[in-house]
């Protein structure tokens, strides 16, 4: 466990030298894997951009999800953007344009 520990501390510090998000790092972030990415509904997450933009939301599974993952890609919806939060609502976050992930520790 504690060599896990040191390995997601390392993974997140090779991070600092550039603004891109690898999957790995976005799941230690959410603290899951790849199967649960997509449980955190009723969590907030704050994605920020490599440009500082920010979005809040959720990660959202629709029929492309496992196909877009291969890429680092994943579907979102964006509590401003989401007409009615339902999967055709979903917009398609690339991991490469992620600076960082919060989780808020509190439910929606």
């Amino acid at each position: 466990m504690e060599l896990f520990i040191v390995h997601q501390k390392m993974i997140l510090q090779l991070n600092l030298n550039r603004n891109t998000m690898t999957k790995e790092e976005i799941f230690i972030k959410l603290k899951c894997d790849k199967n649960s990415i997509y449980l955190h509904r009723y969590q907030k997450i704050e994605l920020t951009f490599n440009d500082d933009s920010k979005k809040s939301g959720f990660f959202q599974f629709t029929e492309k999800s496992d196909e877009l993952l291969i890429k680092n890609e994943y579907t979102f919806i964006a509590f401003n953007d989401r007409p009615t939060n339902t999967p055709k609502d979903a917009i398609i976050i690339k991991g490469s344009d992620l600076k960082d992930i919060i989780l808020s520790e509190c439910s929606l």
